[in-house]
Formats: structure tokens, sequence, C-alpha cells
């Protein structure tokens, strides 16, 4: 056999072994993979500073099938029992067991709890393996003891009838946790001078407050969006602090963007608001968040004298308001006397403006490093908010009508910190 012979007998060889390598047809597309395979979501996590003042929401792990056979899962494992645990009936959907079977595109979840024994410093994993691989969630935090306090004055509100004013107090941890155990002889209360108020009436966690109205604000700008993962984490974090409202607490749900829409009027029904809140939402790329906080404090006003906040979540810096700005929205909260509680989200935001935001309104700025924890700060806040603010009554203020400053300290063994000065308006003759 000659050269030129020989040499197509092996082209015409190569060829057909490429052709059943790659199979036959003429369109040349990829299909999705045969082989099942897992997408586990999120890599890894820090549930931060744990104290023996609050416990962590737990973590929601996501298991989504890839491929286009199902995936089976031959085991989830935690390396840390003692400090971590798995709840596998937990999330939006349950995966049920440690072996769970998904159909193509399918989706399971399971939580993670955080419950540290010492305070020391943990890691572990979880390893979520199928018969083609291993995905691993790193984890961990830290347990440390109260170090120090914030105190803030949320909401004061005053009958002026009667001359009779209520405080309402929340005490939180360096880690952002509900501070309770303290008593009447804790708090002292002063105007300016500093002149000395006798607290007439007092009551503290684990007494339940009376029902509260507050308003959600929900940031969908483009870069909220652009991210399928946080709009659902900011989602499910929202409607996980809705299910702990009490049978006559109320909500309204407001979503911006460019634009700013009342997607929901104040309603005590879960289901409602539940949908409200997963409702899709597309207003523009901008946002116009200071906007936004002015419509929610006007709806709030219309309310009269009932416990009133704002949450608002935003991932970035207002770049589109025209109704107001910083010291307008801060000013108009003040005379309407709501507190807001900004949720700051990554790491591109204005954080001085939005700690004024909070502290001159009675509110508290929360910081949630990836879209991960933002269910753990609406955990935090429903504890302040719904089981755990103190209740100071008072009475016998001057009745000059000029505005004044009350400051609450809290002094107990361990330790002394005062609110920032809260504005109020001194009832008329």
């Amino acid at each position: 056999m000659d050269d030129k012979k020989t040499a197509k007998m092996r082209s015409a060889i190569i060829l057909i072994a490429m052709a059943a390598l790659l199979g036959c047809g003429g369109g040349g597309s990829k299909s999705a993979p045969a082989d099942p395979g897992a997408e586990v979501l999120p890599a890894s996590f820090a549930f931060g500073t744990v104290t023996p003042s609050g416990t962590p929401a737990p973590l929601v792990v996501k298991i989504n099938s890839v491929g286009t056979t199902n995936l089976v899962v031959s085991d989830i494992v935690l390396s840390d029992e003692t400090n971590f645990s798995l709840d596998l009936n937990g999330g939006p959907t349950p995966c049920g067991s440690r072996t769970p079977t998904l159909g193509a595109g399918g989706t399971c979840t399971f939580e993670v709890h955080f419950h540290p024994g010492t305070e020391a410093a943990f890691t572990a994993n979880v390893r979520i393996s199928n018969n083609h691989q291993t995905r691993t969630v790193e984890l961990n935090g830290t347990a440390e003891p109260v170090t120090e306090l914030t105190v803030r004055i949320n909401q004061v509100i005053a009958e002026c009838a009667t001359n009779d004013w209520t405080a309402y107090v929340s005490v939180t941890d360096q880690a952002g946790y509900a501070y309770s155990g303290l008593t009447q002889g804790d708090f002292s209360i002063a105007m300016d001078g500093p002149i000395p108020i006798d607290i007439d009436n007092f009551s503290g966690p684990p007494t339940t407050p009376l029902a509260i109205s507050v308003v959600a604000v929900m940031d969908y700008s483009g870069s909220v969006r652009a991210q399928t993962e946080i709009v659902s984490d900011m989602e499910e974090g929202l409607i996980d602090y809705i299910n702990q409202m009490g049978p006559d607490d109320q909500a309204e749900i407001i979503k911006f963007a460019d634009e700013v829409e009342v997607v929901l009027g104040f309603s005590s029904n879960e289901d409602q608001l539940e949908d409200a809140i997963r409702t899709p939402f597309v207003g523009g790329d901008e946002t116009s968040l200071y906007d936004a906080v002015y419509q929610a404090v006007e709806d709030l006003a219309a309310l009269g004298t009932t416990r009133k906040a704002i949450l608002v979540l935003t991932d970035g810096i207002d770049n589109d308001s025209a109704a107001t700005n910083l010291a307008g929205v801060i000013s108009y909260a003040n005379g309407a006397g709501i507190p807001v509680f900004p949720i700051a989200l990554g790491n591109s935001i204005n954080r001085d403006d939005l700690s004024s935001l909070a502290d001159e309104t009675g509110g508290q700025l929360y910081e949630a490093p990836t879209s991960d924890n933002i269910r753990n700060t609406y955990w935090q806040l429903a504890s302040v908010l719904f089981q755990n603010q103190y209740v100071l009554e008072f009475n016998d203020l001057p009745t000059d009508g000029t505005d004044d400053n009350l400051t609450v300290t809290v002094d107990d063994e361990s330790f002394t910190e005062a609110s920032p000065p809260r504005a109020i308006t001194l009832c008329g003759p």
C-alpha cells in the first residue's frame, strides 16, 4: 500500500472516531449535561459575633440540581455537631433527609444553626455529596460576652390632655441583639439641663409592647435586581420578619428604584403581605431612597399615635430622589416621631448618611455584609420591635410648647450608657 493510500485511510479513521465521539446531527449546539450535578449556595457564611443576648437566625442552604437527570444526594454531613446543627426540614423547600433526590432543575433547602457552647471562634463545614462530586459550605462564627450597649429612644408619645408621656426604648449589645433583664432602677430620664424626670411606670422584656405599625421599604434598583440571590434573600428575610408579627401588628410594603410604589397598604394579613413582598418590581435602575422613606413617613403619620417604625433595606447611595434629601427626610421623620432603621447591604453604602438617618430619628443602623446576612438582620429587628422594647412612662413635664431633648441612661452593675438626645415638643398650656 503506498503512502498516499495509507494517509487517506488514517484520515478516514480519525473522522469516524470524531463522529462517534461528537454524535450526528448538524446543529452543533450544546445541550445541558446529562450527568447530574449540584450547585450549593452559599459556598461560605459568617455568622458574625454572637452574644448571650440573642440567638442568630439560621443559615438557609440551597441545593440546586444541575443537569438533565435526577440528582441523588448521598449524604449531608456537618463537621461540628456541638456548636452547629442541621435542620433538614428548614427553609422554603425542605430537603427532608440527608439523602434527598432532586429532579432536573429542582431545589431543596436545609438550615444550619449556630449555638456556641463557649466563648471562642469557631469554624466548621457542611459537605453535600453525590456520586459525581462533593460540595462544601464553609462556616465560621464567634461567641463573646456582652461588652457594650447601645441605648435608643425609639419613639416618644405624649397625651397632652393629661401631660402623660411614654418612651419606647431599645437596648442592644455590640452584636445588634436585644439586651433584656434590665429593671426600672437601671434607667433614668433627663431633659436638657439636665432636669431629672421620675419614671412612674415601667415594663420591660418579656412584656409585649402595644401593637406596632411598620413600613418595610425595599430597594429594587438595578444593582439589586442584577443579582437574583440578593432579591431572594431580601424578600425571604422580610417574610421571616412578617411571620413574627403579633395579631394586632400591621405592615405596609414600599418598593423603590427610580420610582416609588406602595405595593400594599397597611395589612395584618401575613398571606397578603407575603404576596406583596414577592411581587416582581421594575421601577428603573437608580436609587430614590429618600423619596421612598418620605413616602413611608407620610403614610405612618396618618395613622395616629400607635407605635411606628420604618425598616429600609438598601445596597447603595441615593442618586435619584426629587422630592427631598437627607436633611428633609430626617426633619419630616422627627416631626412625626417615627424612627428609621436602615439595613445597609454590602460595601457600596453611604454609612455616614445612613447612620445620621438612624441616629437622628431614634432608629439604629444595621449592616449586612452579604445578602445571606439579611435574614439575621430582620431577625434582630423583630426581636427588638416585637418582644424586647422597654416602656418608660412619666408625666408633669413643663407645658410651655417649646422644643426640648430627652435622654435615657442605662446604669447597672456592668454598663453605663446614655442614648443620643431625642427631640420632643412639649405640650402647650
